[in-house]
């Protein structure tokens, strides 16, 4: 076992989480949805400064959105009732203290598949609540990231699944990549260097219908400028496509990115590809529409150019972490051939 650097908490991948069983396992299929997460805690540590740190964590908001929405949905429940009905959960985080367990060694159990298939379960093993505060404070953005991109990754598959082929076709003829758009997203608008797929959705709430609107667009130019990797440039650029070619319900409408709340940037990867993410806003000028985006924006060595693939989501009367999540995955598949 070697040790993390930097860190007292060990981090073990197995096949089989937390057992040791010989032969292969048949299992059944995971349950539960993408942004859903069951946390297994003791009983006496839930209304404790344990229960505390893990009810503030998994509260914190998913960035971006116009309105508070949690990173995930949490289903708290006890060891004594974590049966094999709860086992098949498609995201499991259990928090194990345990004053068997060796002082000053905590560990970080990660398992794939264990009890259903498509499965992520999470061990955060430590002697006391002491060690709890210094393993989760170093892991707990680790646990995260590793949940959301299990989420994304169940994504993918599916809409790699049932992905329109027209659009597939189209993209490869146009752009030279790939992204797994699924059925359901039309042609809106085509240009030179610019593509806008969307999908439109109704969905009832009472006795009233409401728009559901999600937007993907695909933008690519010669790379010239070494400050194209920079928040400045991305917002304008961003700003100055969308009002040529993105307008709304009226006359003089187009989509602006909202500035009252400024998009944040970071660094990331695509198909290990360094892209810059950037999240946040958007409002269409002189119209009454608004919502978040998530914007992507990456080099081709090959043909020297920068594919900018950006998505959003025009939902007022829904929750728009789910929604944005989809989008993130689509966005995550682009694939440069």
């Amino acid at each position: 076992m070697k040790l993390l650097a930097n860190s007292r908490v060990y981090l073990i991948v197995i096949g089989f989480l937390f057992a040791c069983g010989k032969g292969e396992k048949v299992l059944p299929r995971s349950t539960g949805k993408e942004g859903e997460l069951l946390l297994i805690v003791d009983e006496k540590y839930w209304n404790h400064p344990v229960g505390d740190t893990l009810k503030a964590f998994f509260s914190e908001d998913m960035p971006g959105l116009p309105q508070a929405e949690p990173m995930f949905k949490v289903y708290k429940i006890f060891p004594k009732d974590f049966t094999l009905s709860f086992k098949t959960n498609k995201n499991i985080l259990i928090i194990n203290i345990d004053p068997n367990h060796p002082v000053q060694d905590p560990t970080l159990e990660i398992g794939y598949d264990n009890w259903a298939k498509d499965q992520l379960a999470m061990k955060l093993n430590c002697n006391n609540p002491d060690e709890f505060f210094d393993a989760f404070r170093q892991k707990r953005k680790r646990i995260m990231q590793l949940f959301v991109d299990k989420d994304l990754e169940r994504y993918q598959r599916k809409f790699a699944m049932t992905y329109s082929k027209a659009i597939q076709d189209k993209l490869e003829e146009k752009f030279g990549i790939k992204m797994s758009i699924p059925e359901g997203f039309y042609i809106t608008r085509e240009e030179a260097d610019f593509i806008y797929l969307s999908h439109e959705a109704m969905k009832k709430v009472g006795a009233l219908q409401h728009q559901i609107t999600r937007g993907i667009w695909i933008y690519t130019f010669p790379y010239t400028d070494p400050n194209t990797f920079t928040k400045k440039y991305i917002t304008q650029l961003r700003d100055s496509i969308t009002r040529l070619y993105i307008q709304g319900a009226v006359d003089s409408s187009y989509m602006a990115i909202e500035y009252m709340y400024p998009p944040d940037t970071a660094s990331t990867t695509i198909q290990k590809e360094y892209a810059l993410e950037t999240r946040g806003l958007w409002h269409m000028e002189n119209y009454f529409m608004g919502g978040p985006f998530l914007n992507y924006i990456t080099y081709d060595k090959r043909k020297n150019r920068i594919i900018m693939v950006d998505g959003f989501v025009f939902a007022p009367r829904f929750d728009k972490r789910e929604y944005m999540l989809q989008i993130e995955a689509m966005l995550k598949s682009l694939k440069m051939l």
